[in-house]
């Protein structure tokens, strides 16, 4: 007599608690995810960065990027030919599948900024790449997944 209502509460407790890494609130409405700046907010992602040219990796290291505020960030990278880590201060911002990040104070150049294109986006996976439409130069690529620490 009283299962019915129990199991009913306890479903809807569990279907209700949606959060960044395993959220199916969007699959709902087929709508496709959208990397929205908001969503980068206070969260923190690893990956790995690399230089390529004509299909080619000719360099690579790693990246990780802590998203403080929707406009706001830190990264800290090292390609495997450098001798020191970099980490730098960042403002981003996103239109569509634009990733643009700026220096948080004038006159200052970020070894990173620039426009990004998303090449891809999930809840925990992005691809970016800078310069991608360079025939024979060298464009700057990005892999990050959101980490779960």
């Amino acid at each position: 007599m009283f299962k019915t209502p129990i199991l009913a509460s306890i479903s809807l407790l569990l279907l209700s608690g949606c959060n960044k890494v395993n959220c199916n609130c969007d699959k709902e409405n087929n709508a496709p995810f959208q990397l929205t700046s908001d969503y980068l907010k206070q969260t923190i992602w690893k990956g790995k960065i690399w230089y390529e040219s004509k299909n080619e990796i000719v360099n690579k290291g790693y990246i990780n990027i802590q998203f403080s505020t929707d406009k706001r960030g830190r990264y800290e990278f090292k390609f495997d030919d450098m001798q020191d880590r970099l980490i730098e201060d960042f403002q981003f911002q996103i239109s569509d599948n634009l990733f643009l990040m700026t220096a948080d104070e004038i006159g200052r150049y970020l070894q990173l900024c620039g426009d990004w294109l998303i090449k891809s986006q999930s809840k925990t996976k992005i691809a970016l790449v800078k310069d991608g439409f360079v025939e024979n130069g060298v464009s700057t690529n990005m892999e990050l997944n959101l980490s779960q620490s």
